[in-house]
């Protein structure tokens, strides 16, 4: 059977997975068998994601176009982050039990239910919430509100007078200067953003995650 392991190294100069002492891993390593990669932007990062296990993903296409939802993001989310808590000195996380994790619309029998509960123990989202919307089509801005979360950072995101108005955000987003700027700050969200509403695609996701955990890593 193919190999599947958590979140190692990849080598800047070959572009190899490299094990814990630094050497490639000869292992054929799990890359998720997905047929629909060939050419995609963000095929190398969508591999290396499925190879640290981080996307529980069951399919033979992983379908990197389409809108992201957000049941997917929270659970890839959960993965990578309680994977990489080390990496995360501000975030802060839940001690629960399975059984103290319920939604109204998402069960246990659910796929993934597992990994949305670890996304709820890291505080990706809230122990208190009960509603996942979890075919709601996800925007940046969406997506940068979780990482935010799963940061530790809302505290600060949510500051009033921490931060300088930015004229350039429409007004109805003023409230939420806090959470682009920490985005873009973190190198999740493009510098030069201005459509915050627009919907991601699944593959820019795993791209932007997987990015982030290289940035976490280098700067720790």
């Amino acid at each position: 059977s193919l190999k599947q392991t958590r979140f190692n190294y990849v080598s800047a100069i070959s572009g190899e997975v490299l094990g814990y002492n630094g050497e490639p891993i000869k292992e054929e390593i799990f890359d998720g068998g997905y047929n629909d990669l060939s050419g995609n932007d963000n095929e190398r990062a969508i591999k290396l994601m499925a190879h640290m296990g981080y996307l529980d993903e069951n399919s033979q296409s992983f379908k990197p176009d389409e809108v992201l939802l957000k049941k997917d993001l929270v659970k890839w989310l959960g993965n990578a982050f309680s994977d990489n808590s080390n990496y995360i000195p501000r975030g802060s996380g839940y001690y629960l039990k399975t059984d103290d994790v319920k939604f109204y619309d998402y069960s246990p029998e659910q796929e993934g239910y597992n990994a949305i509960v670890r996304a709820v123990r890291i505080g990706v989202i809230s122990k208190d919430e009960k509603i996942l919307q979890p075919e709601k089509r996800m925007t940046i801005l969406d997506m940068s509100k979780l990482v935010i979360n799963g940061l530790g950072l809302k505290h600060m995101a949510e500051r009033p007078g921490l931060f300088v108005m930015d004229p350039s955000i429409p007004e109805g987003l003023q409230k939420d200067s806090g959470t682009i700027a920490l985005a873009k700050a973190y190198g999740f969200m493009n510098p030069y953003e201005q459509n915050y509403n627009r919907k991601l695609t699944r593959g820019e996701a795993v791209q932007i995650i997987y990015d982030l955990l290289v940035y976490l890593r280098e700067i720790l």
